[in-house]
């Protein structure tokens, strides 16, 4: 008898602990990520992040077989830390993802959903710790979500998310600025690469060489103050 009690107790704890498993395995969102309500989810096999496959950015026309990536476990690094939030606007829309059914068919003739086109995305100029005005870049808004969430939170209650700011020329006189364009390509190029975005064309000059030093690899660095800026900047 206590040989059949042990191994039915040790039945039912090799049952609680296929439970537990379960319930482990099974850690994943019970609501999409970008819309916040449940349904049939998408699941991603790297992190608990669920999906609706229609608020995927392009959209998917059907649920893919195998493994699945979520765009968040996907996210390229920022090549360093933010400093400031400059300005944003409305990005081009993704490419369309080709059906994972049509992928795996190698092209034969036969009906696959059609690929969903992709929706607008923000993208957000913004200004590195460390590297001057002549650096600043592009980075997407998951970037900023996912590796700056408290500057962005931040940037979102103060700005309105709907439609991007007007620009903001920090070149001087408009007036000057319209003769100078047709005068001179390159000021028109540094228009549009900086000046709209509220960086001043005295940022962008050297005032004064602090220091300089060589690295590993024997590249030379130097240390910059540039007009109009404070040290740290």
């Amino acid at each position: 008898k206590e040989g059949i009690q042990w191994e039915a107790k040790e039945e039912e704890e090799d049952e609680d602990e296929e439970e537990g498993v379960d319930e482990e395995d099974d850690d994943h969102m019970e609501f999409c990520r970008v819309c916040k309500d449940g349904g049939e989810l998408l699941c991603c096999d790297s992190c608990p992040s669920s999906y609706h496959i229609h608020c995927l950015n392009p959209p998917l026309p059907e649920i893919p077989n195998g493994e699945w990536i979520c765009p968040r476990c996907l996210c390229i690094p920022l090549k360093g830390k933010v400093q400031r939030i400059l300005h944003w606007s409305w990005g081009s829309p993704p490419s369309p993802r080709t059906p994972p059914s049509a992928l795996a068919d190698g092209g034969n003739d036969v009906d696959h959903p059609k690929a969903l086109e992709g929706r607008p995305e923000r993208e957000f100029f913004v200004k590195w710790v460390g590297r001057s005005y002549w650096h600043c870049s592009w980075a997407t808004e998951l970037q900023l979500e996912l590796y700056h969430t408290v500057m962005f939170r931040n940037f979102q209650r103060k700005n309105d998310m709907d439609e991007p700011p007007p620009y903001d020329y920090g070149s001087g006189d408009d007036e000057k600025s319209e003769k100078r364009k047709s005068k001179d390509p390159q000021f028109v190029a540094m228009e549009a690469r900086f000046y709209r975005y509220g960086i001043k064309p005295e940022w962008l000059i050297v005032q004064r060489i602090i220091n300089h030093s060589f690295d590993k690899k024997g590249d030379l660095h130097y240390l910059i103050k540039w007009r109009d800026l404070p040290y740290d900047q």
